[in-house]
């Protein structure tokens, strides 16, 4: 068995996690337990939503890739069993318990996903928002060479607790691209490769925050093919919600676990936050003077 803490949750996994650095003390009473075993053929009750790879009811999801070779159920926010006929790739099936099926996990206990990074500043932490290939590791990965602490990467929890939104630490490791090491001066040669067909490597971390933190503010990216880059305030709340909305992790799963009144909490939360929209071209070139102009967002 195996032993993590991820979320400030509690993981016994008969899987290996790639990407997550295991604990050096045995969990006994684990929040999730991750089992190889025989799955269930379908869902416990009629599924409130289907897709192509997902059944979904409130408290259960069933994941079945038939070109992966890939099946899995969770259930109830702490149970994971990997079909152990269809276990052929570790790494693989690790992305996957990392990502779609800890999202779902997340939504059934009651804490929303957000497909984000997070950094810690000053007391709080602030969400940086953008859909896949925006720039959220990168961006993580040069402020966290200016001393700001990496708390997630490409998924951030965050819960409702009075009248804070808090953000839950992740894992040690960052997810990022070739091209992006080359901008932060760092060798992938010794970093080990997200998937063997990808230019992405795991990227370790030094952790120094690992306490929930409340969320003071969110950064929303987007792709820009002008020079200069584009940074403005979205002031009003109404306007912020949409974008807010956009960048739950996993939608669709809103829906099918049935939580939309989690996503609408969530939502109005945030939207609460100041908020700053930033659009960039990519380019290498620009990065020192993107970091200038977030620090100065950051303040």
């Amino acid at each position: 068995m195996h032993y993590y803490t991820l979320y400030h949750l509690t993981i016994a996994s008969q899987v290996p996690l790639t990407g997550i650095s295991e604990t050096d003390r045995t969990i006994t009473c684990p929040d999730i337990t991750i089992t190889l075993a025989d799955t269930p053929q379908t869902l416990s009750v009629p599924p409130t939503l289907s897709n192509v790879c997902h059944d979904m009811a409130r408290n259960e999801l069933l994941f079945c890739h038939e070109a992966l070779g890939m099946r899995i159920y969770a259930s109830c926010g702490n149970r994971v069993i990997v079909d152990r006929a269809c276990y052929k790739n570790p790494d693989l099936v690790s992305l996957y318990l990392l990502g779609s099926i800890m999202g779902a996990l997340l939504y059934m206990r009651g804490m929303a996903p957000m497909h984000a990074a997070a950094v810690k500043v000053g007391c709080g932490a602030v969400l940086i928002l953008g859909h896949s290939g925006a720039g959220k590791s990168s961006l993580a990965l040069g402020l966290s060479q200016r001393g700001y602490p990496v708390l997630c990467d490409d998924q951030a929890p965050v819960r409702i607790e009075g009248d804070r939104v808090i953000v839950y630490p992740g894992r040690d490791q960052l997810k990022v691209w070739q091209d992006t090491l080359a901008m932060a001066d760092t060798d992938p040669c010794d970093l080990a490769p997200v998937r063997p067909e990808e230019n992405k490597f795991f990227l370790p971390l030094v952790k120094t925050e690992n306490a929930p933190l409340p969320v003071t503010g969110l950064i929303c990216l987007g792709a820009d093919n002008q020079d200069a880059i584009r940074i403005s305030p979205v002031k009003k709340a109404l306007d912020r919600l949409p974008l807010i909305h956009r960048h739950f992790f996993r939608r669709p799963f809103i829906k099918g676990l049935e939580r939309e009144d989690l996503a609408f909490a969530t939502a109005t939360g945030l939207a609460r936050l100041p908020m700053t929209r930033i659009l960039r071209n990519q380019s290498a070139d620009l990065f020192d003077t993107f970091l200038d102009q977030v620090e100065d967002v950051l303040g």
